[in-house]
């Protein structure tokens, strides 16, 4: 199951989104992507990567447009992600506010992952 990505791995606990936005956490772009690096080495955290992926809703007024969005950025970690050693915890924010290109976030996707690794 190297190319899915459960439920498991999808970040929903409020105390650890507080935990990710709330400190001074390192953070790298590839843009149009941007993103936020938590991690923890206690117990409660999870043993694989979570991620979250925000979408503003000020640049794309139409939830459509917002959900295609999150489907590629997920769709593209989903064909690209790679062990973290660690518990490691993603934000992905999309910052542009034009709709992506076709195939600009599949081809950013393992830039971007790359880069998180090395911090």
């Amino acid at each position: 199951m190297p190319n899915s990505l459960p439920a498991t791995e999808r970040l929903k606990s409020l105390k650890l989104i507080q935990k990710l936005f709330n400190r001074n956490n390192p953070s790298v772009s590839a843009y149009p992507l941007r993103a936020v690096i938590y991690r923890e080495s206690s117990s409660e955290e999870p043993q694989y990567p979570q991620i979250l992926i925000t979408v503003s809703k000020r640049n794309f007024k139409k939830a459509v447009d917002r959900n295609h969005i999150k489907r590629q950025i997920r769709e593209a970690y989903r064909m690209s992600k790679i062990q973290f050693p660690g518990n490691v915890i993603l934000a992905f924010i999309y910052l542009s506010k034009d709709l992506p290109q076709k195939g600009q976030i599949k081809h950013l996707m393992p830039i971007l992952l790359n880069k998180i690794k090395s911090v």
